[in-house]
């Protein structure tokens, strides 16, 4: 198995090593929320290329898979020294991307853009561009295209740095000379893809498909070979089954041999020491001289695998990728970079630490409503603040934060605090769950349905609480009012312990009508007293609602069933039809103080919504009203009809507890204090006919 291999640097001699200190930071931020997210290759960021100068300094481009590619200029620690050079866009009118990197003898850079225009167009082309040690551009020069059928056609692959400043353009149609100021000099006979590279006295190292070996600068052949090539500079090894062959670079004859592992991995580094590296897109693999394992490095939080390394003056290996945050911008994908070492014994300081998008407050890769009962629970939490210049601000919440290093607190499931700081200020506090709230309640408008199954699909139902969603009136007619009452706990069963719970859930949406919701309220309850609660609630217009209520002490409380809030929804006088609609669970999380979750099974109950009154039962049903509710002792019903109807209350199970009759009195009071604690349903109307139905809760 042939590997494919990208460049390295060599010496025979030994190479004494040490640890070094390592680094880890994200480098740029792709928000921009436009196409990208219909062309998710034109957000995925990566290290494209990386070359180091002699003041120990690196340029590097960051691009995406397509195209916006950025050039930086870092230094030992990963810090940006200059503001990013743009080396790429993507946009309706074409696309342009980096595609090689060379640092030059005066602390300065080389490098090549492939652009494609399709208006006017279509067309295409490359540009040569030196920029200076504060990455100011030099010279921009377009090279000589070839036509395909009348139309223009350049790529560049790579530049190689000639011994007297100029430079070697390796391109699709041939390699293009080119003099320190960018004039174009001669053009010979060879081609791409593939690299090159230059001799001290000119000559040339061509590493292609199509040519592999030594050429004077006329084009001239000194030798050549068809075995799969590493090089750099005067340094050549070929690779034959499984050894790697070290040639003398002036006649291409191998002088020394070593045993080269096939394990695998489809990219490989050869190592100043004279042992090598192999890595694929999550592992990187550390071989000696005499092929033995030194250690091994996995690098998770590429999110789209390790597109490359390279190995720095000092022995440590820099490498980079992309990370991801999803439902940032209406349930999509934001992007962005990050570069990371790893020293000379493996160890890196993305061992310990971590990647988050503020808000993810269980690690789960989503971002969405139900975190904020995580953030409720890391409450009074500190750690380092990860705010930087990067930073997305939007409402108050920083939607980005920099890399985040541990808090000293984790929950008991292992996931630690710093997950929770929305605001990515090192303090977990009230504003995290404000900033987080709104901004994740503005914008999770779209329903996510691989978070809505129910939480018990490995449990059997029987054994699980129910989390109910309640309304007081089964039929409404357009323009009234319902009131929904959150219950947790039901059909028996209590919630054992429970620290707190957030939820999310929008209106049927095929329900043709237009529903509001509003005036949420927590309540005292077995889950705590109000004062004693956290509670965040978040609408004023749409028919997306969010909810959550958690201890202020941090505690559990223990055998809960209880109603613990309630919420209004208003139908409005436009239905143009009558029907029924549902509540849908968006993102729901309960869990205990451990952090650990709290499975229920969803009891949403539909409600049928009339456009006019049909009937005068109808009419009744909008006028009768019951009160408290919930009711502790006494049960109050208003405006009944004048006529004698029967009254019965039924429990869950469906048993009837208590019937009477109304004797045409139009208020009537019942007696419930025999009632045990619970959900209860009150029916008016006979065996044939029920012209009002409403639930109460028994306290």
């Amino acid at each position: 198995m042939k590997l494919l291999f990208t460049s390295l640097f060599f010496f025979s001699s030994a190479y004494l090593i040490s640890a070094q200190s390592t680094y880890y930071e994200k480098i740029s931020q792709n928000g921009s929320p436009s196409s990208q997210y219909i062309f998710p290759q034109d957000s995925v960021l990566s290290l494209e290329a990386a070359s180091l100068n002699d003041s120990g300094n690196t340029f590097i481009i960051i691009g995406t898979r397509r195209s916006s590619s950025q050039l930086l200029k870092i230094d030992s620690l990963g810090k940006s020294i200059y503001a990013p050079l743009g080396a790429g866009y993507h946009s309706t009118a074409g696309t342009e991307r980096a595609s090689t990197l060379h640092s030059t003898n005066d602390g300065g850079c080389i490098f090549a853009l492939n652009y494609d225009n399709w208006v006017p167009g279509p067309l295409s082309g490359s540009h040569v561009i030196k920029v200076d040690n504060s990455c100011q551009i030099q010279w921009d020069v377009a090279l000589p295209g070839r036509l395909i059928s009348g139309v223009p056609y350049q790529i560049i692959y790579d530049i190689g740095l000639l011994p007297n400043a100029n430079y070697a353009c390796l391109c699709e149609n041939r390699m293009y000379l080119l003099d320190s100021l960018g004039n174009l000099l001669d053009s010979i006979n060879y081609y791409g893809p593939g690299s090159v590279s230059a001799f001290s006295n000119g000559d040339l190292f061509v590493n292609t498909n199509s040519f592999k070996g030594r050429i004077q600068i006329n084009g001239s052949v000194v030798w050549q070979t068809s075995d799969s090539l590493l090089t750099r500079d005067t340094n050549i090894v070929a690779l034959r089954n499984d050894t790697l062959h070290f040639l003398n670079p002036m006649t291409g004859l191998s002088f020394t041999s070593i045993p080269f592992t096939q394990n695998g991995d489809n990219k490989a580094l050869l190592m100043k020491d004279g042992g090598w590296c192999t890595y694929n897109s999550t592992t990187i693999q550390r071989f000696d001289t005499n092929g033995q394992l030194k250690w091994q490095e996995s690098v998770t939080l590429a999110h789209f695998g390790i597109q490359l390394i390279v190995e720095q003056s000092n022995g440590s290996l820099l490498t980079g990728g992309t990370y991801l945050y999803q439902d940032c911008n209406y349930n999509e994908y934001d992007f962005s970079s990050f570069i990371g070492t790893i020293d000379t014994l493996g160890k890196s300081i993305m061992d310990s630490t971590y990647q988050v998008w503020p808000g993810d407050g269980d690690d789960n890769g989503i971002s969405e409503f139900g975190d904020l009962v995580y953030i409720a629970l890391a409450q009074g939490s500190t750690g380092p603040s990860r705010i930087d210049t990067s930073s997305i601000f939007w409402n108050s919440y920083f939607c980005v934060g920099d890399i985040a290093t541990n808090f000293p607190h984790c929950f008991a499931i292992g996931v630690n605090h710093q997950q929770c700081d929305a605001v990515s200020d090192g303090i977990i506090d009230s504003i995290d769950i404000v900033g987080f709230g709104d901004y994740s309640s503005t914008f999770n408008s779209t329903i996510t349905p691989w978070r809505i199954s129910n939480p018990d699909v490995h449990k059997s139902q029987s054994i699980l609480p129910y989390f109910s969603l309640i309304p007081d009136k089964d039929t409404v007619n357009a323009g009234d009012s319902i009131r929904v009452a959150i219950v947790i706990g039901g059909n028996g069963v209590s919630v054992d312990s429970i620290f707190g719970l957030a939820f999310s859930f929008i209106n049927d949406t095929s329900f043709t009508g237009a529903v509001y919701n509003y005036n949420a309220e927590i309540r005292n309850s077995q889950l705590g007293f109000q004062n004693d609660l956290q509670f965040y609630h978040r609408d004023n217009w749409n028919p997306f609602v969010c909810f959550m209520a958690a201890r202020k002490d941090l505690q559990n409380a223990y055998m809960v069933h209880d109603t613990i809030g309630y919420m209004e929804s208003y139908i409005d006088t436009s239905l143009s039809q009558s029907m029924d609609f549902n509540f849908v669970i968006t993102s729901f999380k309960a869990i205990t103080a451990g952090g650990f979750p709290v499975d229920f099974q969803y009891d949403l109950h539909p409600i049928h919504a009339n456009r006019v009154p049909l009937t005068i039962h109808e009419n009744l049903q909008s006028q009768i009203q019951i009160f408290p509710n919930p009711s502790q002792e006494r049960l109050h019903i208003i405006h009944l009809p004048n006529s004698i109807f029967p009254i019965r209350i039924y429990n869950e199970q469906g048993q009837e507890c208590y019937s009477i009759s109304s004797h045409k009195s139009s208020d009537i009071s019942i007696d419930i204090s025999n009632l045990t604690k619970g959900l209860y349903l009150l029916k008016i109307g006979n065996a044939s006919e029920t012209i009002f139905s409403k639930k109460f809760v028994k306290e």
